[in-house]
């Protein structure tokens, strides 16, 4: 029995018999896999498939043992990186969270491994690469803080300068309170093309 894992947008895993294989060569009439283990254990093991993984032929055999538990791993490394693509929360949240819905952690991958996996998925889909000011969209977890407004105006303009205000409400009533604002404006952490 075969079970096929979304690795990401460009690959997939197919799982068998406790052995995960990535593909290698998509031919006319098969699919190559070959195991996912080759680098870390220089496995050789490859597996022959036709097209609709109907049927499945091990061509060369493996020098590691099989992991029974090798789909839960899959599926939660997989999970991880959906959650940190599509939300703000820390690596430690998103981590302790997953970790939660499995029920052994016996072959896990270690949790600095995870959470620097997590924190390279948060960077790559949470800054795709801009052109201009005027395509940058704050809303959902980025107009907010601990739950609170945090996007005070947002002027959207596309001709001119755009405006964007950051503050909670609680900042802003000492702000109307206070007799004297010094403010100052960091650019050197801007990106080229905002400066």
């Amino acid at each position: 029995m075969s079970n096929i894992v979304k690795v990401n947008e460009k690959g997939t895993k197919i799982i068998v018999g406790g052995y995960s294989y990535t593909l290698q060569h998509t031919l006319i009439k098969r699919k190559r896999w070959k195991c996912s283990n080759k680098t870390k254990n220089n496995c050789l093991g490859t597996l022959s498939s036709s097209w609709e993984l109907t049927t499945l032929v091990l061509q060369i055999e493996h020098n590691h043992a099989g992991n029974n538990q090798i789909e839960i791993i899959e599926n939660f490394k997989n999970e991880i990186k959906s959650r940190s693509r599509k939300t703000c929360d820390k690596p430690s949240q998103i981590f302790a969270e997953a970790v939660s819905q499995i029920p052994a952690l016996l072959f896990l991958p270690k949790e600095s491994v995870v959470k620097r996996t997590i924190i390279r998925n948060q960077r790559t889909s949470n800054n795709p690469a801009l052109n201009c000011i005027n395509d940058v969209v704050i809303e959902d977890d980025w107009a907010l803080v601990n739950g609170q407004r945090f996007l005070l105006a947002d002027n959207k303009s596309t001709i001119g300068e755009r405006i964007i205000l950051f503050a909670t409400d609680d900042s802003l009533k000492i702000s109307t309170e206070a007799k004297t604002w010094y403010c100052d404006g960091n650019f050197k952490i801007l990106i080229n093309r905002y400066r």
